[in-house]
């Protein structure tokens, strides 16, 4: 989802870098005409868009909201 609100090249290198990403890396990756979906998988944007990023903006991941939805329906005797 972030890939694709970022639409346009310039916001997607300025972006990049900002996570922390080389140059060279976040202007190759910000040219790339490849889809969503497969960019998402590719591992330029799994190293600076990690669990612990989405964390700190205030996503809950799935593993989270299951261990939580289970552990608070568990009835201790």
């Amino acid at each position: 989802c972030i890939w694709k609100q970022w639409k346009t090249i310039r916001n997607r290198y300025r972006n990049l870098i900002k996570l922390g990403l080389s140059k060279y890396y976040a202007r190759m990756w910000s040219k790339t005409s490849i889809g969503y979906s497969r960019a998402a998988r590719s591992p330029i944007l799994c190293r600076p868009l990690t669990n612990a990023y989405f964390r700190k903006e205030g996503y809950v991941g799935f593993y989270e909201r299951y261990y939580l939805k289970t552990k608070s329906q568990i009835k201790l005797f």
